[in-house]
């Protein structure tokens, strides 16, 4: 970051920057969920092999 600065590049793209720059190649990222609050569950437990086995009294 400290060469980019200090040489007055965009941290973003190779040109030089100045206060109206635009980088030529922009993306933009959009995340987002689709879907009710309500439908949410939980995630269940997982279990391993080293959960210990359920012990029931004979």
């Amino acid at each position: 970051w400290r060469e980019r600065r200090d040489k007055g590049l965009c941290f973003s793209c190779d040109e030089k920057f100045h206060a109206n720059h635009c980088c030529k190649n922009r993306v933009m990222i959009m995340c987002g969920y689709e879907g009710e609050d309500d439908d949410v569950t939980p995630p269940s437990p997982a279990v391993t092999e080293e959960d210990p086995p359920d012990e029931s009294p004979e």
